[in-house]
């Protein structure tokens, strides 16, 4: 049946995947997949391997055209090439934008030395005349050099100013980047979990092993987990297999004695996740189950958290 090699709380084997390529953060590279009819991680922006990602692709696409296999899988990967043409399209726009920029930026830089250089010239001119000068003439040089150094002082302001929002535009492209690549992620991973049916071991441990290559995106991930958890109509085995793939993350060591981001990311939302959507509400059976789960977190929060999630059980 399902429950067959259920995964055990505190159980879990952790496999760390090595992987040979990987484009340069920020930000990281998603795992590449394991299996032709999973769904695709999502590439970080502006991921110089995509364009020879899509020739790898295609070539897939014919062989399922030649062996006439699977016509649910083809689909998939219809609708995932689609999505990546989109995604390829988007990044070669972005690219065209910066290009822009810069060349502009260049540009005004140019313009800027220019004039830097055709004022010191006319300063030198100024002060060598100062020399010879007569009283009345020197008053005369002195005035245009005063307003010299006026104009340069006002540019420099200029240029300052031009510089600080060339910085801040910047940082808002970097931000709707980030912002774009964590949907990304969170729905790479919403795709992946698809796949979980139940308490199985196997699936558990390689959702784990996917979920330790991107705990830069813990957060988003721990969602992707909730949602389902919270999914309407789901299933008790659906709903038992996910809350032992949560166990498995929140426990996680990431082996380098930092505080678990698993961990972090769950801790806002998990006592209301415990009273309203652990599978006991759903069949009578799973309660002793939950309550065994549960009971391994001892170690993992605040002693009165723990006792309330207890309670919330019983």
């Amino acid at each position: 049946g399902k429950g067959e090699g259920a995964p055990e709380p505190g159980e879990h084997s952790h496999h760390h995947h090595h992987h040979h390529h990987a484009p340069p953060p920020p930000p990281p590279p998603p795992p590449p997949r394991p299996m032709a009819q999973q769904p695709q991680p999502p590439q970080p922006p502006q991921s110089h391997g995509l364009h020879q990602h899509h020739q790898h692709q295609h070539h897939h696409q014919h062989q399922h055209q030649h062996q006439h296999q699977h016509q649910h899988q083809h689909h998939h990967h219809h609708q995932h090439h689609q999505q990546h043409q989109h995604q390829h399209q988007h990044n070669v726009h972005q690219h065209q934008q910066q290009q822009q920029q810069q060349q502009q930026q260049q540009q005004q830089q140019l313009a800027q030395q220019q004039q830097q250089q055709q004022q010191q010239l006319a300063q030198q001119l100024l002060i060598s005349q100062l020399a010879n000068a007569t009283p009345a003439q020197q008053q005369l040089l002195a005035q245009q050099l005063l307003q010299l150094q006026q104009q340069q002082q006002q540019q420099q302001q200029q240029q300052q100013q031009q510089q600080q929002q060339q910085q801040q535009q910047q940082m808002q492209q970097q931000q709707a980047a980030s912002t774009e690549w964590n949907h990304q992620v969170e729905g790479w991973f919403s795709n992946l979990l698809a796949e979980l049916q139940g308490p199985s071991k196997p699936i558990i441990e390689k959702l784990h092993g996917q979920a330790m290559q991107q705990q830069a995106h813990a957060r988003e991930i721990i969602y992707a987990v909730e949602q389902k958890i919270r999914k309407p109509g789901i299933q008790p085995q659906e709903s038992l297999g996910t809350w032992y793939l949560l166990d498995s993350l929140i426990k996680s060591s990431n082996g380098l004695g930092i505080s678990n981001v698993f961990l972090q990311a769950a801790g806002g939302s998990i006592e209301n996740l415990v009273a309203s959507y652990l599978p006991h509400h759903l069949d009578k059976n799973l309660v002793s189950r939950c309550q065994q789960l549960i009971a391994t977190w001892e170690q993992l929060f605040p002693n009165q958290v723990f006792a309330r999630l207890m309670g919330s059980i019983q």
